[in-house]
């Protein structure tokens, strides 16, 4: 499987940076995925208020989302958010896309822009399992803190020490 990231730029993510993660697997599946990160939008700041000031909520928060290239351009509502089987990642594949991938991307915004604390929430239960992994393993080998407070609501949080 090749996994190539570069940054990216679309009139419909003009509030977020964003990358383009392209996945080629042998047989000739290939996909286009966007790696989404914004800052915090308003109302789920208003769920971490009495955690963190507002200041820091909109000025150092942001959140990391990803989906297939082709749904950034849907007209169906919530087409970012369904499942996506065309490559028919196995387990093994999934959690490499999400580390090379997802990962790279991260890492690069992490590296480019004044962040304190990154969040992700991810609608489906097996994504989460895969996020606290990676997040956790990520956090100790770069230096930051794996916010575990709210694990039990599926929000993964690391945070510059």
């Amino acid at each position: 499987m090749d996994i190539t990231v570069k940054a990216f730029s679309s009139p419909l993510l003009a509030n977020a940076l964003s990358y383009l993660v392209s996945v080629k697997k042998s047989g000739g599946r290939d996909n286009e995925y966007v790696v989404e990160i914004k800052r915090l939008p308003t109302m789920i700041q208003n769920c971490f208020g009495c955690y963190w000031s507002g200041y820091y909520l909109q000025n150092y928060c942001w959140l990391v989302d990803f989906y297939p290239y082709d749904a950034l351009f849907s007209s169906e509502p919530g087409a970012r958010y369904k499942v996506d089987r065309r490559m028919a990642f196995s387990y093994s594949e999934l959690i490499r896309f999400l580390a090379e991938g997802v990962g790279q991307a991260v890492e690069s915004f992490l590296q480019h822009q004044l962040v304190a604390s990154l969040l992700a929430m991810p609608i489906h239960p097996a994504l989460g399992k895969m996020y606290h992994r990676l997040l956790r393993r990520y956090a100790a080998e770069k230096g930051f803190i794996y916010n575990q407070t709210w694990l039990q609501e599926a929000v993964y949080v690391i945070e510059k020490k």
